[in-house]
């Protein structure tokens, strides 16, 4: 009979019989493995069936076959680390003086890019002490060669004398290789160039050299430079006279200046030659451009003593700056209604007429930007702080163009919100605001109305529940406002000085705190009676405890004008 599997292992290895009989012992009773003793020795299961047996079997050879593997396996490979390898130099990168030295050896052989790159080195110390004048020697024998971008740096280098003397002849040859050999020149400099040689200033007076560094410049597009040719054609300087060519750069000058180039206007606003600044604003004035029209009024009101000099005999012409302003203003230009404004209120070119100049800066206003608005809403307070408005005492004059103002604060209202209004009226007269939900941290309902993203004013209706929908029938018992923007008619605002505010309304008689947290609050002498001011923080109290002042901090402010029906 063959030996079993169990005899089998055994015969393998001795040492396992223990292992496999202890196993057999846990499964079974009968053992399945004995040491040989001799090679015929046999072993049989007497004690169990052959299902059993078999049972045991294929148990056993699973057990035994994973012991065996672990037993007498190797260890597993480590897989080799490739970090460990040193990564590959990278090659040293030359220093800057290394590589100058370099190119000066290719520069002294004829290297025309070379020679470029040396002078640069030498220009701006790349790699060798800096020394313009060498850097000179080295764009020069580089522009020799072709290369325009020297030629170009050498004008800069004699027009702004950096390291060698100024010399303007010199620059504008440079700058002429650098056109010439195809670098485009900042048309500035080349218009900078043409009034140069058309004045004679600092350049032998030209006035062919000027007309082609003009057209090079206008060229461009550049509107001053279109502006200047379209002169030298219609005055025949450097160039035969043709009206018509005048007439066409002075289009193409046209196109980009007033409305659209604000370089252009303010080289010819304040430009030191009046002919040509009154030439360039009054042909477009004649042509009923508002914005040249404006411009014009602006250089005879303003500009004529600042260009030419007190005691030079060009004072400034009040008259006909009224002039230009209305007709530009009439043509709904805001700068020029704003500046009519300003004639009417100090009298110059016209009588003065408080009344006509709120009217213009009204108008202004209508149609002016965030930052304009601030500036006119300003000369409307100090318009009716001067006292130049009848009717004043905290409401503006009936039938007054203020009546419109969104922003004026009175003892009954402030803009067009009035106490007792219902807060569907007040939607009704300010279309464009947006009007929230909001409270006071006390659990007061108010509704706060917005222009933008900013707060207006602030309205309390009787309101109970901060939750709830706003209730458009509601009447109006309070209005906060804490805009800057907004105004009494003596000039009174949100964030004013308090000691400007006392010079309206008398000095603070007292400063107190709210139980309720802790908002200051403050009264002066002479106060409109409905009023009640908010101050910022600025009270000064003996003690922490202490809930009332006369004292202030020196630059305290007020931080709110309400007005209330009670």
């Amino acid at each position: 009979m063959a030996a079993s599997p169990s005899a089998f292992f055994s015969r393998r290895s001795s040492k396992l019989c223990p292992v496999l009989n202890f196993i057999s012992s846990v499964i079974g009773r009968t053992p399945l493995c004995f040491p040989m003793r001799n090679a015929r020795q046999q072993v049989f299961s007497m004690s169990m069936t052959a299902n059993v047996f078999m049972l045991r079997y294929v148990l056993l050879q699973s057990l035994l076959f994973g012991f065996l593997g672990y037993a007498y396996a190797g260890p597993v490979p480590v897989p080799k680390d490739q970090t460990s390898e040193k990564a590959p130099l990278v090659p040293k990168q030359p220093t800057l003086e290394e590589r100058f030295a370099s190119m000066r050896k290719e520069a002294e052989a004829g290297n025309v890019n070379a020679q470029w790159e040396v002078g640069k080195a030498y220009d701006f110390g790349w790699g060798v002490t800096k020394d313009v004048v060498k850097a000179v020697e080295w764009y020069q024998k580089a522009a020799a060669q072709g290369q325009a971008y020297a030629s170009l740096r050498l004008g800069d280098i004699y027009m702004y004398g950096q390291g060698v003397n100024k010399d303007v002849v010199k620059a504008a040859d440079w700058y002429q290789k650098a056109a010439v050999q195809g670098v485009v020149v900042l048309a500035f400099m080349e218009t900078r160039l043409g009034s140069m040689f058309e004045k004679g200033k600092e350049v032998p007076k030209d006035a062919a050299k000027a007309v082609e560094w003009y057209q090079r410049a206008a060229a461009q597009g550049y509107g001053l430079s279109q502006f200047y040719l379209s002169l030298m054609y219609e005055n025949g300087e450097g160039v035969a006279k043709d009206a018509a060519k005048a007439e066409e750069w002075y289009q193409k000058a046209a196109a980009h200046g007033w409305e659209g180039n604000d370089e252009l206007n303010a080289y010819t606003t304040l430009s030191p030659d009046r002919d040509k600044s009154v030439a360039w604003f009054k042909k477009g004035a004649e042509r009923g451009n508002a914005s040249a029209q404006y411009r014009l009024g602006e250089i005879y009101q303003i500009w004529m003593h600042e260009i030419y000099g007190y005691g030079s005999g060009m004072d400034n012409d009040n008259d006909k700056a009224f002039e230009w302003y209305q007709k530009a203003a009439e043509q709904g230009h805001v700068k020029a209604q704003y500046s009519l404004g300003e004639m009417y209120r100090h009298g110059k070119g016209v009588a003065a007429d408080a009344d006509k100049a709120i009217e213009w800066y009204q108008k202004a206003a209508a149609h002016a930007d965030a930052q304009m608005q601030k500036i006119i809403k300003g000369a409307i307070k100090e318009t009716y702080a001067q006292g130049e408005v009848s009717a004043r005492n905290g409401t503006a004059p009936s039938g007054s163009p203020l009546d419109s103002d969104i922003r004026l604060i009175t003892a009954t209202r402030i803009g067009p919100a009035k106490l007792g209004m219902r807060l569907d009226d007040v939607r009704k007269v300010l279309p464009a605001a947006k009007f929230e939900r909001t409270t006071d941290g006390e659990g007061r309902a108010l509704v706060a109305v917005k222009l933008g993203n900013e707060v207006l004013m602030v309205l309390y209706a009787g309101e109970e529940h901060e939750d709830s929908p706003i209730e458009w029938s509601k009447r109006i018992e309070n209005i906060e406002t804490f805009d800057p923007e907004c105004h009494t008619a003596e000039g009174v605002h949100p964030y004013s000085l308090v000691r400007n505010v006392e010079k309206v309304y008398g000095k603070a008689k007292q400063i107190m705190v709210s139980e309720i947290e802790s908002r200051e609050f403050i009264d002066f002498k002479n106060q409109p009676k409905h009023f009640l001011i908010r101050s910022n923080y600025i009270g000064i109290f003996p003690t922490d405890s202490a809930r009332y002042t006369t004292k202030f901090k020196p630059d305290g402010e007020i931080m709110s004008i309400a007005i209330s029906a009670n």
